[in-house]
């Protein structure tokens, strides 16, 4: 299958199905922090105050980033300590960095092993198939004048 991890990214149902494949391989955080960060980023564009942007920013650390987190991610103490020094003065691009990192992390192991499973070929082979249903029913549904 050639499908790319931001296309799974961008469709809901296999979001929810590589979590639960990633819940089997005890990774699942590494994907909720991505979306989490990915949703953060949306923040500022739907006119966020900046305070409310400093306590997401205070929660997702806390809660990916600290010691006691059951959610805790393994970083590279330079990129952790990259982010301590931006978490003082917190924007929308704060875990830019930690995110791309997690991103490859996920990309390079979890990826390719999740694409080949026969959960995620037989949903990947039926969303295809309804996108070209819906596809040709818009097409027919078009008026003489449209065509």
């Amino acid at each position: 299958f050639n499908v790319g991890l931001e296309n799974i990214l961008a469709d809901g149902a296999s979001v929810l199905l590589f979590r639960d494949f990633l819940k089997g391989t005890f990774s699942s955080e590494n994907l909720a922090f991505i979306v989490e960060v990915e949703n953060f980023k949306d923040l500022w564009v739907q006119g966020a105050e900046d305070g409310f942007i400093k306590k997401r920013a205070d929660e997702i650390f806390a809660k990916y980033f600290q010691n006691t987190s059951s959610y805790e991610l393994n970083v590279p103490g330079p990129l952790l300590e990259e982010l301590k020094e931006k978490m003082k003065a917190p924007n929308t691009t704060t875990f830019n960095r930690v995110q791309q990192s997690i991103f490859k992390l996920v990309q390079a192991d979890s990826y390719p092993r999740f694409i080949k499973t026969k959960a995620f070929q037989d949903h990947w082979t039926e969303s295809k198939k309804k996108k070209e249903r819906q596809r040709k029913h818009k097409a027919t549904e078009r008026s003489p004048q449209e065509r």
